[in-house]
């Protein structure tokens, strides 16, 4: 028996801008591969292109570093 996923249409939010990997990663301190991991363990909500790659919500990233006590200040902004 195979699980298909289910394809969601994600709006795009100026107030709530969506990230690439790299960009929550700066945000979290870490490497951009520990949040893809973190996406496929479901610790992180992710949201996936048509392609298969990870975006992430400005809030889901920001809520999941309120969870995470060793997380660093970014030394440079998201955006970079």
């Amino acid at each position: 028996m195979s699980v298909q996923a289910e394809e969601t249409h994600v709006v795009f939010d100026p107030d709530d801008p969506i990230l690439r990997p790299r960009q929550a990663a700066r945000l979290l301190g870490v490497d951009p591969r520990t949040v893809t991991q973190w996406a496929r363990l479901g610790l992180l909500e992710a949201h996936r292109t048509t392609g298969g790659h990870h975006r992430f919500r400005l809030s889901a990233v920001q809520e999941f570093a309120r969870t995470v006590p060793w997380s660093r200040r970014p030394s440079a902004p998201w955006w970079t």
